[in-house]
């Protein structure tokens, strides 16, 4: 996955593609994805105490791959 896109729902209009830097299971079905300096952060609200986020919450997301295999 290290090298691919990962292409996430995002607010109001915004890029929602990150390039994956890194990626780790953490569980038999959850990966954790880094995607370097790039931050998902639009915006700080109430004081600089809470974040808004470009990503949507509960948003889809899709990471095309360019090979395939079978099982």
């Amino acid at each position: 996955m290290i090298g691919a896109w990962i292409y996430a729902d995002a607010v109001e209009n915004r890029n929602g593609a990150y390039e994956i830097k890194d990626a780790k299971w953490v569980s038999n079905n959850c990966a954790l994805l880094t995607v370097g300096q790039t931050t998902t952060v639009k915006d700080f609200s109430e004081g600089n105490t809470k974040y808004e986020y470009i990503l949507k919450r509960g948003g889809n997301f899709t990471i095309p791959l360019s090979k395939s295999w079978k099982a």
